[in-house]
């Protein structure tokens, strides 16, 4: 049997499902009073389901009394040796705070609009405006760490990821235009963190190191990018370049 009484009327919001709200509570027992806030959303299961079902439909502000007994909030077992399952129990409830949790974007709808974003950098870089470019590109990287830090999308994390790769190269291509060497570099190897083997964020280094005079370096990214494209000039130009200051140094 479980006996109810609101000792505190409300007009507030009707709490429904997946609402995340906040409640102050009191359990007294014979051997037990204990006191807490908590906040949680309700269908998540992080709270007793007694407790989740009964504020249901209740009204943020609103505060009940319950008498019942143990084994109506923690089972049959009741709560070790604290609640007894044939236990009377006393409960205090009232409902603080409660608000709606948006239903995430589809993950189609997300990706549309990054793209849709990201086409406006890709124009800009057509006018050469590698500045206005890069605050483009760096708004959908946002977005997209947001995607992939967000559990709702974990089963598009590849298609993300290859988002982020293109981004992270446009950057690196404007930074490389702009002759921000750190910056060229860094965005290039992010690309490498998603595609160890691409060609163009090896290059870049490449051209980095070489302006750095890091020669051996250089080398060794440009080596590896002329065997993934033996046929490409400007690897090929670059790579002669960081080896012919090499054996100038070494005759030295």
């Amino acid at each position: 049997m479980v006996e109810i009484q609101c000792i505190e009327e409300s007009k507030g919001q009707v709490i429904s499902d997946r609402m995340e709200i906040k409640i102050q509570y009191s359990i007294q027992s014979n051997l037990t009073k204990e006191e807490n806030e908590i906040q949680f959303v309700i269908g998540e299961g992080s709270v007793l389901p007694f407790i989740e079902n009964f504020v249901i439909n209740k009204r943020i502000g609103e505060k009940y009394q319950i008498i019942t007994k143990g084994k109506e909030i923690f089972g049959e077992e009741g709560f070790g040796e604290r609640i007894k399952s044939e236990e009377e129990v006393k409960i205090i409830i009232k409902i603080l705070e409660g608000k709606e949790i948006k239903k995430p974007k589809a993950f189609e709808e997300c990706i549309k609009e990054i793209i849709k974003t990201k086409e406006k950098g890709k124009e800009k870089i057509t006018k050469k405006e590698y500045k206005e470019a890069i605050k483009i590109y760096q708004e959908c990287a946002a977005e997209l760490h947001n995607l992939i830090d967000d559990i709702n999308y974990q089963k598009y994390n590849e298609e993300i990821k290859k988002q982020l790769l293109l981004i992270h190269s446009n950057m690196a291509l404007c930074w490389l235009k702009l002759e921000n060497w750190n910056e060229t570099k860094q965005q290039s190897e992010e690309v490498l963190k998603f595609d160890p083997v691409n060609v163009k964020a090896l290059y870049r280094i490449g051209v980095v190191l070489n302006k750095k005079e890091q020669y051996s370096l250089a080398l060794n990214y440009l080596k590896k990018a002329m065997t993934l494209a033996e046929q490409d000039g400007l690897i090929r130009k670059e790579y002669n370049f960081a080896a012919n200051n090499i054996n100038k140094i070494t005759k030295k």
